[in-house]
């Protein structure tokens, strides 16, 4: 009768770690997959954002606008190359946790998503500086036809 326990028991156990690291699997292929999206998008938005450098290098306001989008863009891609090597190091503590060690992961889990929130406010910022940059940009030939 024991035995039968026992058995049940280990077969529970095992249910559980397939469910544990099929939830894992999931949860860092989403978000890998979302950090990976942002490093592509930025870096693509600088250098569609550097194919204007040439036509605006008179007008000082345009050019603030490029500097600050790229700029936004490039913190963009420095913080999602962070997040990265924490989700390594999250990885790495999972499975000592895994092993029976005593790891803490919660402070490493909010600096995830204090740069995860980071990352997705540079990128906003870039997108809605390059919005303004193009509206200006398109803007100011039609008001100078104007005058």
């Amino acid at each position: 009768m024991s035995d039968s326990i026992t058995k049940e028991g280990q077969c529970e156990k095992e249910k559980a770690n397939i469910y544990y690291g099929a939830a894992l699997d999931a949860w860092l292929g989403c978000r890998t997959e979302h950090d990976k999206q942002l490093l592509t998008l930025s870096t693509a938005a600088i250098g569609l954002l550097m194919t204007f450098t040439n036509d605006v290098k008179n007008d000082i306001l345009l050019l603030f606008l490029l500097f600050i989008a790229s700029a936004a863009f490039l913190l963009c891609i420095f913080e999602v190359l962070t997040i990265f090597t924490l989700n390594s190091q999250q990885l790495s503590l999972i499975i000592e946790k895994s092993l029976g060690q005593d790891v803490d992961l919660k402070k490493i889990g909010e600096k995830l998503d204090s740069k995860d929130s980071f990352a997705k406010g540079c990128f906003i910022i870039g997108v809605g500086t390059s919005v303004v940059f193009v509206f200006t940009k398109a803007l100011i030939p039609f008001l100078v036809c104007l005058k």
